[in-house]
C-alpha cells in the first residue's frame, strides 16, 4: 500500500523538479482520491499487520525507485528512444546488476519444469509486453499521469480474485474499489479529450 500510494506523488515530484512538467489540479485530486482508494481497498482485505517502520521506509524507497524508473523512462523517450529499446535497456541493467543474487540464493526450484515455465511468463507477459505499453503510455502523456493512472493495479488484482478466485470484498474494500474507479476516469477521461482533440487538429486541413 505504501509502495503503491507514494509512486504516483514521487512521480509527480520527480517529474516537476527534474523534468519541469506541470502538476494540474486535476492530477493531484485524482491520484488523491484513487491513492485513498488504494488504502481502504488494502485496508478492507481483512488482513492484519503491525506497523514496521523500517519496513514503511524501505517501502518509500521502493516508490521512490519506481518513480524514478517512470520519469527517466520518459526522458528517454522523449529524446527519440523506441519502447522497445528502452524497456530493454532498463530491464537488461537491472538483471545485470541482480545477477549477484543468484550466488546467494537457493535457484534449484528455477530450473524444474514449473520453475522456468513461470520464469517464461513473468519474462514475456508480466514484464516485456506490460512494461512496452506501459512505454507506450509514457510517450502519450507525462510520467505522473502515468504513474496515477497505474494504480488500476489493485483494482485489477480485486476484480480477478473475485471472477477467478471467488473472494468477496466487503464494504471497505468495495469502496475502495469505487474511489479508484473514480480518481482513474477523473485523469483519464479529461487526457481522453485532448487525445481526441489533437487528432482532430492533426487531420484538419492547412
Amino acid at each position: 500500500m505504501v509502495a503503491l500510494g507514494s509512486a504516483p506523488a514521487f512521480t509527480g515530484l520527480f517529474g516537476r523538479v527534474f523534468a519541469g512538467e506541470r502538476l494540474a489540479r486535476r492530477w493531484f485530486a485524482a491520484t488523491g482520491v484513487a491513492c485513498a482508494g488504494v488504502c481502504l481497498l488494502t485496508l478492507g482485505g481483512g488482513s492484519a499487520g503491525e506497523v514496521y517502520a523500517p519496513g514503511i521506509g524501505l517501502a518509500l524507497a521502493a516508490g521512490a525507485g519506481y518513480a524514478g524508473y517512470a520519469v527517466i523512462g520518459k526522458h528517454l523517450l522523449d529524446r527519440g528512444g523506441t519502447p522497445e529499446g528502452v524497456m530493454a535497456a532498463v530491464f537488461g541493467a537491472g538483471a545485470i546488476m541482480l545477477l549477484p543474487i543468484l550466488a546467494v540464493t537457493p535457484t534449484g526450484a528455477l530450473f524444474s519444469a514449473p520453475g522456468l515455465a513461470l520464469a517464461a511468463y513473468l519474462g514475456a507477459v508480466t514484464t516485456t509486453l506490460a512494461y512496452i505499453l506501459f512505454a507506450e503510455g509514457l510517450k502519450q502523456i507525462d510520467a505522473s499521469e502515468t504513474a496515477t493512472l497505474t494504480l488500476a493495479e489493485p483494482l485489477t488484482a480485486t476484480a480477478l480474485g473475485f471472477l477467478v478466485l471467488g473472494e468477496r470484498p466487503g464494504v471497505v474494500a468495495a469502496a475502495g474499489a469505487a474511489l479508484i474507479l473514480a480518481g482513474l476516469a477523473l485523469l483519464a477521461v479529461p487526457l481522453e479529450r485532448r487525445r481526441r482533440a489533437g487528432a482532430r487538429a492533426a487531420e484538419a486541413p492547412a
